[in-house]
């Protein structure tokens, strides 16, 4: 019998033939290559039979394009969950990169809280040696030719004057070689040049004073008699200078009390901003992951829907 070739087959066959009269014939040809067509040639094929074998025939064409489908679909549903796999991994690698990241904000901001609170104290620490730096200015102020050279004709100075000459030799020598000679006329000589004197004192390295410098100064500055309002009276640059030293050597300890704290403060400054630099690195990996588990997501959702 025709059936006796597969249905599949037939509509492979059929797919090539565009008419009725063409698929009866084929239809009948299949009938005499039979070998019971006699028998079947009492029921002979017939335009009846048409309807029927092309409806077989588009079921099974059918059944092919859903087959064929079926396999489209299992396809684009096993890379749709590779995927899905790929974006799920990557999900969770970003939020561990973001959960780093957080940690690392909270750090670096508990990190910054610190530094501020740092500067707020060398701020603070520094407005006490203000006081004593304008008044060292103030007392320099006070400070001019006429009266410097009128310091210089004392033949022989009240102690107290003499002493603040004295102590003005111990603070400025070089390098901390306190000259043994302090006498009246060392003083002089140090003072000969007013402009250059004046010079020296307007400049001078108040920040760095030698250690052997400031012992030197103590029996001075313990001195009850070593005061600009004592000394005003026998002699107005003589008191400047006594002020110049008083307030110059207060400024000098309050420094030498802040420095340490700037160096800290500097340092601190310089690991905030590398670790600033580091955050923004940070959240700057963890902006493109985020990116692109979007970018990810949305391609798998346009793959599933077409």
């Amino acid at each position: 019998m025709i059936f006796e070739i597969s249905v599949p087959k037939l509509v492979l066959i059929t797919l090539h033939i565009s008419s009725k009269k063409k698929f009866l014939k084929f239809v009948v040809q299949c009938y005499l290559c039979c070998p019971n067509y006699r028998t079947l040639a009492h029921h002979p094929p017939n335009d009846n039979y048409v309807p029927s074998l092309f409806t077989i025939l588009q079921v099974e064409e059918l059944k092919l394009q859903l087959a064929s489908q079926d396999e489209e679909l299992q396809q684009k549903t096993a890379a749709a969950d590779k995927l899905i796999s790929i974006v799920a991994m990557e999900t969770e690698k970003m939020m561990r990169e973001k959960a780093a990241a957080d940690e690392e904000e909270n750090r670096v901001a508990s990190f910054a809280a610190d530094v501020t609170h740092k500067q707020r104290e060398c701020e603070q620490d520094l407005e006490k040696a203000e006081p004593a730096l304008v008044a060292a200015q103030e007392a320099l102020n006070t400070l001019n030719k006429g009266n410097l050279t009128e310091l210089k004709t004392f033949g022989k100075p009240p102690r107290a004057v003499a002493n603040v000459a004295s102590a003005v030799m111990v603070l400025m020598a070089h390098n901390g070689h306190v000259p043994r000679d302090r006498s009246w006329k060392a003083a002089k000589v140090m003072m000969a040049k007013t402009d250059s004197f004046l010079d020296s004192l307007v400049h001078f390295d108040k920040e760095n004073i030698h250690e052997s410098c400031l012992k030197a100064l103590q029996p001075y500055l313990q001195d009850p008699d070593f005061d600009p309002k004592l000394i005003q009276s026998k002699s107005l640059a003589a008191a400047g200078l006594c002020s110049w030293v008083v307030n110059i050597v207060r400024f000098h300890q309050v420094h030498c009390e802040v420095e340490p704290k700037r160096q800290t403060l500097n340092k601190a400054n310089a690991e905030l901003a590398y670790a600033l630099n580091k955050l923004d690195k940070v959240k700057a990996r963890v902006l493109v992951g985020t990116f692109g588990c979007a970018v990810r997501e949305i391609h798998v959702l346009t793959y599933l829907i077409i």
